[in-house]
């Protein structure tokens, strides 16, 4: 019952069927992943993407951020997330996946085969590779210069805090924030705004983020660290789509 409650809630997530078998240990390349499965990733809530409504688009900053980032499909309505999917995804990202000497560099196994998952065939897949950004340094960004840029009524981060107040932010900003929290930086967590939440606000007001960089690094953090597992109904397209359209591979 509560399965088909959470369909009922969020149609496009599904339990794998038809040409999506379910999870079985042949779908695992190693051992090592088979026991990442059990221990971690098949006990790990879940963050899926959420729409951002048309309507939303004649906010200002918003309807800027997403022309000037070419994002249109990007923030349109999610597809179809197979959770078991996911999951695999998640306990086939092998240790050395960062490691230029290892024959699993950047590579995922899915399905039967080896994919390319790095920061170059996620803009691929959303048809922005050819696009010039900017280098996040968000890191280096002055706190007190991001408070200013993004909240009302408050022109300094507040001493000895890690976070804002959701309400402090500016009107233009919240709805920003709406798409932010929902498929770039998923968090459950609405009505706070942490360091790095804000500093990807003021970033996207005025350069362009590399969409690429920074789900690859998202995807890679969530993997090494206890965090609910989110970019469901990307890794299920992407995974689909490169399968479907690659040869097979094998690390050399």
């Amino acid at each position: 019952m509560r399965d088909q409650a959470r369909e009922k809630e969020r149609p496009y997530l599904r339990r794998p069927r038809n040409n999506w078998p379910c999870m079985t240990t042949s779908n695992l390349k190693r051992k090592e992943a088979w026991l990442v499965y059990k221990n971690d990733t098949s006990r790990r809530g879940i963050i899926p993407e959420r729409r951002v409504l048309t309507s939303d688009f004649g906010n200002e900053v918003l309807g800027q951020v997403i022309a000037r980032h070419r994002w249109e499909t990007f923030v349109a309505t999610p597809r179809v997330a197979y959770v078991e999917i996911v999951k695999e995804f998640y306990s086939n990202i092998h240790d050395n996946l960062e490691n230029p000497e290892h024959p699993q560099y950047r590579r995922v196994y899915m399905r039967g085969q080896y994919i390319l998952f790095s920061p170059l065939t996620i803009l691929r897949y959303y048809g922005l590779d050819n696009m010039e950004t900017d280098i996040f340094e968000a890191a280096n960004t002055n706190p007190d210069e991001v408070v200013i840029s993004i909240c009302q009524g408050i022109d300094y981060w507040p001493n000895g805090s890690s976070t804002l107040d959701y309400k402090s932010l500016l009107p233009q900003v919240r709805t920003l924030d709406k798409m932010v929290s929902a498929n770039l930086l998923p968090t459950t967590h609405t009505s706070t705004v942490t360091m790095e939440h804000a500093r990807l606000l003021h970033w996207l007001q005025t350069k362009i983020l590399n969409i690429g960089n920074y789900i690859f690094g998202n995807v890679w953090h969530i993997r090494n660290n206890q965090r609910c597992l989110a970019f469901l109904s990307f890794i299920t397209g992407f995974v689909n789509c490169t399968v479907l359209t690659s040869p097979m591979r094998s690390p050399q």
